[in-house]
This record gives structure tokens, C-alpha cells and sequence, in this order.
């Protein structure tokens, strides 16, 4: 996978996770903390931090799986969750559609990780 499609997908799962518990949820700031925390929470349940290991741009194609719940999963999760929040009160006021904005979020997060070679370290001590 490249990156800009690995994007597009986070994005995308991004948004999917917003439609669900926007139902439930409100507050847009409690929103975008919860979508963030969610995602990262779920993409170990979904196991789609696996297919980043076997697939991903930064794993460089090599056939790893994602290592098992971490002690980190927690801090993890809450850490994206408040950048989440970051990023939408930047944006907020810029995107009127909940949805492009979260679909934004999404890809803008997972491009900075990328650029700051987060997705890197994560292959490097988290791919077995």
C-alpha cells in the first residue's frame, strides 16, 4: 500500500467510526476524542494494525502481524484521541461538514505520522 491510500482508508475508518457514535454522542469535542480513541482502540480489536504490518508503506511490505494488547494500548489510544481534538479545533471552524472533517482528520493524522516517521517506530517495535 502507499501511504496517500493508507489515508484515504484511516480517513474513511474515521468517518465510519463518527456516523456510529455521533448518535450517541453530541459534544463535538467529546466526539473527536472518542472517534480518535476508538480508532486506535479498534484497529487492534479489527486487527487492522496487522494488516499495517503486513501491508503498510512504512512496514516496507514485510509478512509481520501486529504483537498482542500492550501495555501502551491505553496511553496509545487516548494520545490519538487528543490529537483528534487538536487537529478538529484547528479545523473546526474551517470544514462545516462533520463528516469531510472527520474524514480530514483522519488523513491529515495519518500523513503527519507518516512524515514524522511515527508509522516507522511502530513497525519497528510493534511488528512481529
Amino acid at each position: 500500500m502507499h501511504y496517500i491510500i493508507e489515508s484515504i482508508f484511516v480517513g474513511i475508518y474515521s468517518c465510519v467510526i463518527y456516523l456510529i457514535i455521533h448518535l450517541f454522542v453530541t459534544n463535538i469535542y467529546l466526539l473527536l476524542f472518542l472517534t480518535g480513541v476508538i480508532k486506535h482502540s479498534f484497529g487492534y480489536l479489527l486487527n487492522i494494525h496487522t494488516l499495517y504490518c503486513k501491508y503498510g508503506y512504512a512496514c516496507n511490505n514485510k509478512q509481520m502481524t501486529s504483537s498482542p494488547f500492550s501495555n501502551y494500548l491505553g496511553i496509545e489510544s487516548i494520545s490519538e484521541g487528543l490529537l483528534f481534538l487538536f487537529f478538529g479545533k484547528i479545523l473546526i471552524n474551517l470544514i462545516s461538514n462533520k463528516l469531510i472533517l472527520f474524514f480530514i482528520i483522519g488523513v491529515l493524522l495519518h500523513l503527519t505520522f507518516e512524515y514524522l516517521n511515527i508509522h516507522y517506530l511502530f513497525c519497528k517495535f510493534r511488528c512481529i
